[in-house]
């Protein structure tokens, strides 16, 4: 990367952006986490626009394809590819799969399907080759056996998303930003602080208040709700659920009627999304 896309940013650049994404918050065609008059959503998309500026990439392009998954933000895999295949330094990824013997889940024998992705480095003509992703990788890592893990139903498709993402954190890192992809914030689960640590006064009443059961919780089998997410956070996760077509159609449908309402009461969504966990199971 040139010295003119990784030096900081200066004072008049930062308000450039800042109008700039003023001009985002009001689109209908970004993500619903930068739209509207919020400090939040503007401070989302001056972060995201800045990204775009530090690694090069369409600015709508990485809105789309920028997701918070966990509290973490994460590429989804096919950004990733794109950005190796036009990045200029390579040429377009190839994936090769084969099977290298069997391997046992749940008493189960299958193919240990192994993926490697590689490309040419057109500065030197040299094949660059990614570390090998595998049935027993995901089984051993525990990617595999995790509820709703798309491993189970299309694991061609998956071995060649983390070979790419493993490509680029080798031979781009600075497309990653050091971030991971979807697949791989979805994989690791929930992040978790192992020191007691006490809440504020503030935030314990918050969560007890939403921890009380409600009419809306009654009227879905008192689904309990789990520690509340932001309303910016809980819309990424329905956006995400309304295109995971292994979902129950039903829940499918729920999901995406009320993304269409514009729907943000935390209360309802939360509700929602406890019963689409349920319906995963």
């Amino acid at each position: 990367m040139s010295n003119e896309v990784v030096k900081s940013v200066s004072e008049s650049e930062f308000e450039i952006i800042q109008r700039k994404a003023k001009l985002y918050t009001a689109s209908e065609l970004v993500p619903k986490i930068y739209q509207g008059n919020t400090p939040t959503a503007l401070a989302n998309t001056v972060i995201a626009l800045n990204l775009a500026r530090a690694i090069g990439a369409n600015e709508l392009m990485v809105m789309q394809n920028l997701y918070i998954i966990q509290g973490r933000p994460s590429w989804s895999s096919t950004f990733i590819i794109s950005a190796i295949n036009t990045c200029g330094d390579f040429s377009p990824l190839r994936f090769d799969l084969k099977t290298d013997g069997k391997v046992s889940f749940a008493g189960k024998q299958m193919d240990n399907i192994v993926c490697t992705a590689k490309a040419n480095d057109k500065a030197s003509g040299d094949v660059l080759v990614g570390p090998p992703v595998s049935i027993e990788m995901a089984i051993k890592e525990g990617w595999y056996g995790k509820n709703g893990s798309k491993w189970q139903t299309m694991p061609e498709l998956m071995l060649r998303y983390r070979a790419a993402a493993f490509f680029g954190r080798l031979y781009k890192p600075e497309i990653l930003n050091g971030m991971q992809t979807v697949e791989e914030s979805s994989d690791l689960g929930e992040l978790r602080n192992v020191t007691p640590e006490k809440e504020p006064e503030s935030v314990v009443k918050t969560a007890e208040k939403l921890s009380e059961p409600s009419a809306e919780n009654a009227l879905n089998d008192g689904f309990s709700l789990e520690t509340p997410l932001s309303v910016e956070e809980m819309i990424v996760k329905l956006e995400e659920y309304s295109r995971d077509e292994t979902l129950p159609q039903t829940a499918l449908r729920e999901a995406q009627a009320m993304l269409e309402s514009g729907e943000e009461d935390p209360e309802k969504l939360q509700s929602l999304l406890n019963k689409i966990k349920i319906a995963k199971k």
